[in-house]
């Protein structure tokens, strides 16, 4: 069956009209971070990143393949040795199943426009490196998605999708992973200007290993005595381990079921949408990476994913077209996190038996894309965000905000 689709597909894509697009984009920031390393500390810095964007794409009759290269990397000025570089490539082909669907080459085949019957499948691969001093962050990833959506009446439709997901970390191998996530999605028309719809999903993370090194980690933090001077004199204090705290090791996996309403709206040159969800998780224990004083960690999210909370969750975003084409897109977020794992002191001892955060989160981005030629651009960006995390886990009690210009030029053509 499988060799079966393949020829099909070889077929489809060598005997269809096609045209193919090819677009790059590079830019470059600059910004001041009053907490880059989110964490209680709150020490700022100033970083310089670069991003880099290159897609392709070609059409087909009934059909649509892109690819997409994207990297970026983040030079800290005080810290550095936190360094590191991403990047990802991500491949889409998309299928429309509508009979009377007849070729247009300025109609794309798009997965938000709901009307035809459309299969899409994704396959995305990517890593992280940092340097030798923080090389625990290193990480391999990919992912695969299938997806299938169809009408059920005139103005609603139903989008069913699968993804499977594979993390490696190359140094803390205890925390390699799998996840897998169904979500079934209704909602009505994107076309008509109020969308909305519910997203229901169901998913797992198992862990591919359930053996730690007990020399590296400890389920909870120990101490030990050490003496000072010599005898009578001579004192003794308590000195907490220095191993890293891995808590319920010995859990292999998780499961998370999601319901998410979603509301978008546009009205000329005006677009809001609107995310409320709640996260359960039934199982009370996750494998959980603590942070606590003089721990690497850059942001935890490198470890620790949604699979380790449960909570409701709001967000929004904004986007208005302005006055000689400048765009402002406001984003909101609002988290309340459950984690399946005890709040910690600075020390790495126990304060409560379920960490609890509550994380607002706002940004704000205005640019300007200026045509330079025909096929040739650049943009300007103002971007600042802030966050505010508040825990009774004493490391990820903190604020942040930043400020950043971004300058980028962006390539395109059509052949």
């Amino acid at each position: 069956m499988k060799i079966r689709l393949l020829i099909i597909l070889l077929v489809v894509l060598y005997t269809a009209n096609s045209f193919a697009q090819l677009s790059l984009y590079s830019s470059a920031s600059y910004g001041y971070y009053q907490n880059p390393l989110y964490n209680y500390q709150e020490l700022d810095d100033q970083l310089k990143q670069t991003y880099t964007e290159l897609n392709f794409s070609k059409e087909f009759e009934r059909s649509k393949l892109n690819f997409s290269y994207v990297s970026g990397l983040v030079l800290f000025n005080r810290f550095e040795d936190r360094n590191y570089y991403e990047h990802n490539l991500t491949s889409t082909y998309a299928i429309d199943f509508k009979e009377d669907h007849l070729y247009d080459e300025n109609t794309e085949v798009d997965s938000n426009d709901s009307i035809n019957p459309l299969l899409t499948f994704l396959f995305k691969v990517g890593g992280r490196h940092d340097k030798d001093i923080f090389k625990d962050f290193n990480n391999f990833g990919t992912s695969a998605l299938a997806g299938y959506k169809f009408m059920i009446s005139d103005d609603y439709y139903i989008e069913l999708t699968n993804t499977f997901g594979y993390r490696d970390y190359t140094n803390i191998t205890v925390l390699s992973n799998i996840t897998d996530i169904l979500n079934l999605q209704i909602g009505n028309k994107f076309s008509s200007t109020f969308n909305y719809g519910l997203n229901i999903s169901g998913g797992f993370k198992y862990y591919t290993e359930s053996i730690y090194d007990t020399s590296k980690f400890e389920v909870e933090r120990s101490f030990t005595i050490k003496y000072t001077g010599k005898g009578k004199t001579g004192a003794k204090i308590t000195v907490p381990s220095e191993k890293g705290i891995l808590i319920s090791p010995m859990e292999n996996g998780t499961a998370q079921f999601v319901a998410d309403i979603f509301m978008r709206t546009h009205w000329g040159k005006t677009a809001l949408q609107t995310n409320i969800l709640y996260r359960y998780n039934p199982n009370t224990l996750v494998r959980y990476l603590a942070q606590y004083s003089n721990t690497t960690f850059l942001t935890e999210d490198i470890y620790n994913d949604y699979f380790s909370y449960e909570g409701f969750e709001i967000r929004s975003e904004f986007t208005q077209k302005l006055f000689y084409d400048i765009e402002i897109k406001l984003d909101l977020l609002f988290q309340q996190k459950l984690f399946g794992a005890p709040a910690l002191d600075l020390v790495g001892t126990k304060t409560a038996d379920q960490r609890v955060d509550l994380r607002t989160f706002s940004e704000l981005y205005i640019s300007r894309y200026f045509n330079l030629s025909e096929n040739l651009g650049m943009g300007v960006a103002l971007s600042s965000g802030f966050v505010r995390n508040q825990s009774n886990d004493a490391y990820n009690d903190f604020s942040s905000y930043y400020i950043s210009l971004s300058i980028g030029f962006g390539f395109y053509t059509e052949f």
